[in-house]
């Protein structure tokens, strides 16, 4: 949250998701003071991308930045954005790149900073570039218009890789820009739901079903 709160442009909304947590985020999330925050719990687990499908629908500004709760965005992160929005209109999706930080916020691994832009237009041709690549946009500290993601809401039918099937849909239809500049710290460690499901040899919809048993 003081990734956040420490914004260079102070113009922002933020609305924080509790996916039924039992760790104890609900009373740190009902500790943040600030008529800029609001939040919304849940009492099922509804998975990631259930989740941000319902809570698009709740977003009252036009743009959205989708900011998972182990990563932290660079100060300038909106300033860059919104800059960024002016300057290219007809662009739908905005993502940069990222420092890769450990579990304690050490940076493992330093992303690109060239500042080099490259716009993505829609098509057959972009749409078939996934597949080729795979999901090189990030969801963790994409910029997106809030039009967009109500057009083409994100499936819970897909708990593996909602973010790489959205990005089939998206590619057909949307414009993309691509920003080479280190924007956000995205975390990676062991303790993350994808490598505990991986390591304890179950998919997701497996451990949402186990948490939805307990509650």
């Amino acid at each position: 949250f003081d990734s956040i709160r420490n914004q260079t442009c102070a113009s922002w909304r933020c609305l924080v998701v509790d996916g039924a947590s039992t760790d104890g985020s609900q009373s740190v999330i009902q500790g943040l003071v600030d008529p800029r925050i609001r939040h919304v719990f849940h009492d099922v687990n509804k998975g990631l991308y259930g989740t941000l499908a319902e809570t698009i629908a709740l977003v009252d500004t036009e743009w959205v930045a989708i900011v998972m709760q182990d990563d932290r965005l660079k100060s300038i992160y909106l300033q860059e954005m919104m800059a960024l929005t002016q300057r290219f209109t007809q662009v739908d999706a905005f993502w940069a790149t990222e420092d890769l930080i450990a579990e304690d916020g050490k940076i493992r691994v330093k992303g690109r900073d060239t500042s080099r832009l490259e716009a993505i237009d829609p098509g057959a041709s972009l749409w078939a570039d996934v597949l080729r690549r795979g999901c090189f946009w990030t969801i963790s500290g994409s910029f997106t218009r809030k039009a967009l993601y109500q057009a083409l809401p994100f499936s819970r039918e897909f708990p593996h890789c909602g973010d790489f099937e959205w990005l089939l849909r998206a590619a057909r239809q949307a414009h993309f820009l691509y920003y080479e500049r280190s924007l956000m710290e995205l975390r990676v460690h062991q303790r993350q739901a994808s490598a505990i499901n991986l390591l304890q040899g179950r998919d997701v919809q497996e451990a949402y079903l186990d948490r939805k048993s307990v509650v």
